[in-house]
């Protein structure tokens, strides 16, 4: 097979100041070579890729029966809820940690955290209703442990007991302090789940605001990097680590070395990454609408009021918002590492010019496959985890130790 190439000669190849030229490679053109018996696949450098979807397939199994749960006992889900919305909070500071760059945008886009916000929103309403607000703030300051508590009272009666004096006898007498009724030790336990509710809710209504301060950023990030002319995105494959430029459906496209080991990468325009900022932009809105929903509605009703027999008191919109969101982003990304990227065609022309191949030029055709899950972990990981520079990529793998 033979892949012609669409310029002409004098187009340049590779960068400025190696002052190549098409014509530098016609001799190796007419071969149509292959650069190797086996195709390789290209995938997106780092932050290229969403949530691979076996990641967002677990996250999706842990959730929806937490929330199934949390419509009918929800008591029973409080600790899980906390727990799921402080890993959240931790993913997004980890992402946005990373890059909020728009080209980066497939890793730190916060559209899942509605499911979040709307458990935390569920927690802080029901534990007002059932207990009451004002016994909820009365309760906060009384944190401290209840046995220290405990001894302080009890240190205090036996201090305010130790001497009676009887009037009009001159004698003095010691009062014996009587021990606590059992009406009293019956209370104890009811104050101190009185002090845990009231310190859950306020953790709820914490991370809540968290969570809600952490989307509105998304959101407005989002919008700057649409607003953007110059989004790209850095495709990666083997059979371009030792080439200067590739050309794919006409189109030329100079290798830089990727910071992973043995690839070079081209430069595209970011479609993918356009894509999700609008759709970030779209689906954060619909979130924070739907959330001032539930609010509302969660504000004007009480727990045993039912609606078709569905319980009222409950944030359906966002729990149904929350898990669409996952099940749309495991189809999606199924499909994206099942396709090439936009502009890059399967067989595309490598040019490559020394390398250990002397002084001579040498073009080849190499056939490229989809990335797979294998190149969605690798892509999503590396731009996650960015921000823990030589803990999580040491210098010994990077191009500039060479």
């Amino acid at each position: 097979m033979i892949l012609d190439t669409c310029h002409g000669n004098s187009t340049a190849v590779g960068t400025i100041d190696l002052g190549l030229t098409i014509a530098d490679f016609s001799a190796s053109l007419a071969h149509g070579e292959y650069c190797a018996k086996n195709a390789s696949y290209i995938r997106p450098d780092d932050a290229g890729s969403i949530l691979p979807w076996p990641y967002t397939l677990a996250w999706f199994l842990i959730h929806f029966p937490i929330t199934l749960i949390r419509v009918h006992r929800w008591e029973k889900v409080q600790a899980l809820s906390i727990i799921l919305a402080v890993t959240t909070v931790w993913f997004q500071l980890q992402a946005y940690t990373s890059s909020i760059e728009p080209e980066a945008v497939l890793v730190w886009m916060p559209i899942f955290v509605v499911l979040d916000i709307g458990a935390m929103m569920q927690l802080v309403f029901l534990i007002v209703e059932d207990t009451g607000f004002w016994p909820l703030v009365r309760a906060l300051p009384n944190f401290l442990p209840l046995s220290a508590r405990r001894s302080s009272t009890a240190s205090s009666t036996v201090v305010g007991s130790e001497e009676v004096r009887i009037e009009g006898s001159g004698k003095t007498a010691t009062a014996t302090p009587l021990p606590p009724s059992w009406n009293e030790l019956s209370r104890e336990p009811a104050s101190s789940e009185l002090v845990g509710r009231a310190w859950l809710a306020m953790l709820s209504f914490i991370l809540g605001i968290l969570l809600l301060s952490i989307q509105l950023f998304g959101l407005s990030m989002a919008i700057k990097g649409f607003q953007s002319d110059h989004v790209t995105a850095q495709w990666c494959s083997t059979f371009f680590a030792t080439a200067v430029a590739v050309e794919s459906d006409c189109r030329l496209y100079n290798v830089t070395p990727s910071l992973s080991q043995g690839i070079g990468c081209i430069t595209i325009k970011g479609y993918e990454q356009y894509t999700w900022l609008q759709a970030s932009i779209i689906i954060i809105s619909l979130s924070l609408a739907f959330q001032v929903f539930d609010c509302t509605i969660m504000t004007l009703v009480s727990s045993t009021t039912r609606w078709r027999g569905a319980k009222m008191k409950r944030p359906w919109f966002t729990m149904f918002t929350g898990n669409i969101v996952l099940l749309v982003l495991i189809v999606v990304g199924v499909f994206q590492s099942q396709r090439l990227p936009r502009d890059v065609s399967p067989s595309v022309l490598v040019y490559k010019h020394g390398m250990g191949l002397g002084d001579s030029n040498h073009t080849c055709i190499g056939e490229l496959t989809p990335y797979g899950v294998r190149g969605a972990i690798i892509g999503w990981t590396d731009g996650f985890l960015e921000s823990w520079g030589d803990t999580y990529s040491p210098k010994s793998y990077s191009p500039k130790s060479y």
